[in-house]
């Protein structure tokens, strides 16, 4: 991050010209910096696996993730302090398809292949075209999904990961690229906290290598700091496939959600909450809501509260959690007792008095 030029200014290089590289960039030139973005890939950086992401703020809105990346790259090429560096243009579409490693294993012919993709997904396989997709089945490689729990995210003042590349995780929350975007967020915060200017002349920089100790600081604040989150929406992320694959078709679950959102309707309706986008602006904190006031279920915390942080909201669920679970135990002996002294009554067994 820290690139000393003649003029004894530094300049930041951001590896990768996805979304958060780009925003990334266009963050710490509006902090002053010169900024280089370096892109492997061909041309402009093709759409992830997914065609849309989700950014959350009072409802969900689908965004093309493609667009919304050239839109970054148009930003930071009008930025007179960002120079953008492309292997050769490439304008292709990427279609990722999730399935049990068991699945995949039983597909040994190419007919097996197209047979089960007609039958799952009639509709994509006119569009793709069986050759490409036969094509592409063969050549490109099948991984599992993985999640990332790094820590350091820095070194000294010279470099720090964020992004997919400091914390990875399965696609089940719609937070990939959120985060990736608070990360940039955070950690402007966190420069700007820690008086981090690119205008340090040399002779201000520590002996050891010319160590900017104020960005070392920062970076390592940063480090402790995030850690915990990112941690807690991977964790949550994996939960979240759980709870879709499976929790949702049960009573309990039902009951539980149901008892959650009745909550959080009383709790709102008596104390309005403010509006957290303008508590974040208004506010040096990157999470300014450490104690979240009244009865809030855990989506909403992750999606909708940009002022609580993913670790905050893990732990707050966990106490609201196990008041449901007891509400909804409590509530099984209620009502099997009720069942059981009609039951009684019915046969006589409990006298019946007026």
């Amino acid at each position: 991050m820290c690139v000393r030029a003649e003029d004894e200014w530094s300049r930041a290089v951001v590896v990768g010209a996805g979304p958060v590289g780009c925003l990334a960039a266009i963050s710490l030139a509006k902090m002053g910096w010169k900024v280089d973005i370096y892109e492997a890939r061909p041309g402009r950086p093709p759409p992830s696996p997914l065609p849309w992401s989700t950014f959350h703020k009072y409802c969900i809105h689908s965004v093309d993730r493609a667009l919304l990346n050239e839109n970054l790259l148009r930003e930071a090429s009008t930025a007179p302090n960002i120079r953008l560096f492309f292997k050769h243009r490439d304008c292709s579409f990427t279609c990722t398809l999730f399935a049990p490693t068991t699945e995949f294993d039983r597909l040994a012919t190419p007919q097996e292949f197209l047979s089960w993709f007609r039958t799952h997904f009639p509709d994509a396989l006119s569009i793709l075209g069986e050759e490409k997709l036969l094509y592409d089945y063969a050549n490109n490689p099948r991984s599992a999904l993985v999640t990332i729990k790094a820590k350091p995210y820095h070194y000294k003042d010279r470099c720090v990961i964020i992004g997919d590349a400091a914390h990875s995780m399965v696609p089940f929350y719609g937070q990939g690229l959120n985060c990736g975007f608070e990360d940039v967020r955070v950690l402007r915060a966190l420069l700007q906290e820690g008086g981090v200017t690119p205008d340090v002349a040399l002779s201000e920089l520590g002996q050891e290598g010319h160590t900017d100790s104020r960005l070392s600081n920062a970076l390592s604040n940063y480090t402790e700091t995030r850690h915990e989150d990112l941690v807690a929406i991977c964790e949550l992320a994996m939960y979240n496939y759980v709870e879709m694959r499976h929790s949702v078709t049960t009573p309990t679950y039902l009951f539980k959600k149901a008892l959650d959102n009745l909550l959080y309707t009383i709790s709102s309706w008596r104390n309005p909450p403010q509006d957290p986008v303008a508590r974040v602006a208004s506010s040096t904190a990157p999470f300014p809501t450490c104690r979240p006031s009244g009865w809030i279920p855990l989506y909403t915390m992750v999606t909708f509260r940009p002022d609580i942080s993913y670790a905050t909201a893990k732990k707050r669920a966990a106490k609201q959690s196990e008041i449901l679970t007891t509400t909804g135990r409590l509530g099984t002996v209620l009502i099997g007792l009720t069942a059981l002294h009609w039951t009684l009554r019915r046969l006589g067994l409990v006298p019946y008095q007026r």
